[in-house]
């Protein structure tokens, strides 16, 4: 009964929430995430650093790629641009709040490591089985054109190969990924908007943001959707756990190299989706639970113009990086300085106690 209090007074508590708090910490999350872009391309130029999109795409038609220059430009470029977005968003919440690192999922929360370990495998099997079922109905019914990088899986699978993927795929991309969407993204919007709105937000904004699917075909829109509902469960993980460790596990096995995107077919290729389903069978009245209670949290959202406002702006904002790359400086720039005169004006006001959702 109590938690059920809690809830509902921090439900009514966003409901409340002025428009502006909201606006800042939409414009800011969407501000840092151009900026910190726009800030990392600039410095690779200087430092007259490799373009990886440029490398991958001529890679994909070369017939013997150097995977490890390929896996040393990947690690140049990704922890550049995570610097520079992860440095202005923590910079910005000491000022804005005196966020501290546990704030954005740094920690185990009081967990033991296994239980955490365990929650990210399970999330792995219910979260991406949708994606591992799309990759094998597009093996029989081919659904279209798919992301161009794919092509390198049809290499042999040399050590130089894995190396390039622990750094491109399962073993850097989650940890930097999670930090900044789940971590700093959710955590940020969930102070303001409340945490459900948070997660939609947050999952829109993080599936549309992989450009490689921003192609008009049956498989990149399954891509899409597929990444929207992990995206809602890892987010909601987080949310209950308050670590990201759970989250960074799923997307690392998520991003393990199969044989599910190889064009040759075989039995092999039904051997994961059929664990995955043994996973959610052995652990189905946990999964159950957490679906109801996230089902409840998301039909009760107390501000729902808000948030679907806000999940069509990050959307349409991530969509222009291919579309509309010419208007993205203009946008950065106003969302950005929009953002911190918002919660500059806040902090002069009466000290504001932050909703923790």
């Amino acid at each position: 009964m109590k938690a059920e209090s809690s809830n509902a007074v921090l439900k009514q508590a966003h409901a409340v929430v002025s428009w502006q708090p909201r606006l800042a910490a939409l414009f800011e999350v969407t501000g840092v995430f151009l900026v910190g872009s726009f800030l990392a391309a600039i410095l690779a130029r200087l430092t007259g650093m490799q373009a990886l999109g440029g490398l991958l795409r001529s890679a994909s038609a070369d017939r013997q790629p150097d995977f490890s220059e390929l896996a040393w430009v990947a690690a140049e470029n990704l922890l550049l641009q995570y610097a520079c977005l992860l440095g202005i968003a923590f910079l910005i919440g000491w000022w804005h709040r005196k966020r501290r690192w546990q704030a954005y999922g740094l920690t185990t929360a009081e967990h033991s490591l296994r239980y955490l370990v365990l929650a990210g495998i399970v999330l792995f099997a219910v979260a991406t089985l949708p994606g591992q079922l799309l990759f094998l109905l597009n093996k029989y019914f081919p659904l279209g054109p798919g992301a161009d990088h794919w092509a390198l899986l049809a290499h042999d699978w040399t050590l130089e190969f894995w190396l390039f993927m622990a750094v491109a795929s399962f073993g850097l991309v989650p940890i930097v990924e999670e930090l900044f969407v789940r971590g700093y993204v959710q955590t940020r919007l969930g102070e303001d908007f409340g945490p459900a709105s948070a997660i939609l937000i947050t999952s829109f904004f993080f599936a549309l943001s992989h450009t490689q699917y921003h192609k008009l075909s049956a498989l990149t829109i399954g891509m899409i959707l597929t990444i929207i509902f992990s995206s809602i469960c890892s987010g909601y993980v987080f949310y209950r756990t308050k670590s990201l460790l759970a989250p960074i596990i799923c997307h690392a096995i998520g991003n393990i190299p199969n044989t599910s995107l190889l064009p040759t077919k075989s039995l092999v290729d039904f051997l994961i989706p059929a664990l995955m389903v043994v996973i959610v069978y052995l652990f189905r009245r946990q999964i159950a639970a957490y679906a109801r209670q996230l089902w409840q949290e998301l039909i009760s959202i107390p501000t729902p113009r808000a948030t679907s406002a806000a999940a069509v702006f990050a959307a349409l904002l991530v969509l222009s990086f291919t579309f509309l790359p010419l208007v993205l400086p203009v946008v950065a720039g106003v969302a950005f300085l929009t953002a911190l005169f918002l919660e500059y004006k806040e902090k002069l006001r009466p000290k504001h106690a932050p909703v923790k959702g």
